[in-house]
């Protein structure tokens, strides 16, 4: 038409060819909410490539805004389906970016394709997106079931239902305490519960909340919280000795060493009597050293004094109590003489 007109003197041959030029180089550009289209005069436009999806994962429900990336976007037609369901909303962002409403679909994945006057983008695993299930149900056993003496590893292991995902957060409450996360939520479905801590007789609760990889919730489903007993695992004997023996002069360095025959692990606790004294004093707290090393220029002065070794397995909580402590048996009071 325009080189018809030109033919005619109507319109310069130098501008019809460079109309024909700008028509057929220049792509179609938007103008605010509005674009030159790709099937005006002389242009043509190229099917739609996709190249990213995101989010690229939803709920079944549907109602996920999703940003497409790729190219050829701005032209007549555009429908974006999430698989074969159209998607809603969809608006042309950019000739590289388009926004679409997710719409309801069963769990799984799909490919997002762009269609236009000019076809329909091939798929690929860059325009997958992801309906996800949220876990169903969930189950964990505890081995040694129920009960274990104090010192016990406690394996717990875990499961989840209808989601492809899973991952697992684990929980325990001590006794008359709150409840505190074990491990964190991640795809591992065992804790090795260690009890030597050492944790203290009585009754625990654990849990385990799971959830689908993709889900937004706090969890999908959980185990309630399950009563678990620790027993106490009673030291039944200890020895100990003085060195070097009895007597000493003042000033001198004297080793007590302990040794206890307890289930797990034995603690000690060691006392000393001066002789100008009537009550017991703790020369060494409850640890695990089974050494003590006894001062005596930092005692009563010279005279005959007494000590004794108190221990109790790190499980228990001790089975007898006094002077303030407890413990599950004790080496009685041994004289040993300051000069």
């Amino acid at each position: 038409m325009i080189t018809k007109f030109a033919s005619r003197g109507l319109v310069p041959a130098a501008v019809a060819c460079a109309v024909i030029a700008l028509a057929v180089l220049v792509p179609a550009v938007r103008l605010g909410p509005y674009s030159l289209t790709c099937y005006s005069y002389a242009y043509g436009c190229g099917t739609p490539t996709v190249t990213n999806v995101s989010p690229n994962v939803g709920s079944p429900s549907g109602g996920t805004t999703v940003t497409v990336t790729g190219t050829n976007f701005n032209n007549s037609g555009l429908v974006v389906r999430f698989g074969a369901t159209p998607g809603t909303g969809a608006t042309i962002v950019s000739d590289t970016k388009v926004t679409v409403v997710s719409p309801a679909h069963a769990a799984g994945t799909v490919d997002v394709t762009v269609t236009t006057a000019a076809g329909t983008s091939a798929t690929s695993a860059a325009d997958q997106f992801t309906y996800f299930t949220n876990c169903a149900t969930s189950t964990a056993t505890a081995s040694p079931a129920a009960s274990a003496p104090g010192g016990t590893i406690v394996h717990i292991t875990a499961a989840g239902t209808a989601c492809g995902s899973p991952l697992f957060e684990f929980w325990i409450k001590n006794p008359g305490g709150l409840w505190n996360i074990a491990i964190p939520y991640s795809a591992r479905n065992n804790w090795n519960w260690d009890t030597r801590g050492p944790e203290p007789a009585g009754i625990y609760y654990w849990s385990v909340w799971v959830k689908d990889a993709s889900s937004a919730n706090a969890y999908d489903t959980f185990v309630p919280g399950s009563a678990y007993t620790l027993t106490t695992a009673a030291c039944t004997a200890v020895s100990a000795v003085a060195a070097p023996p009895s007597p000493r002069n003042e000033g001198s360095a004297i080793t007590i060493t302990a040794s206890g025959t307890c289930p797990d692990t034995a603690m000690y606790e060691f006392w000393i009597i001066s002789p100008a004294s009537a009550v017991w004093q703790v020369g060494q707290s409850y640890s695990t050293s089974n050494t003590f090393t006894w001062n005596t220029t930092a005692n009563g002065g010279n005279g005959g004094y007494h000590w004794s070794v108190w221990v109790k397995d790190s499980s228990s909580t001790g089975t007898h109590a006094g002077l303030g402590s407890t413990y599950d048996t004790y080496q009685p009071g041994l004289s040993y003489q300051i000069n």
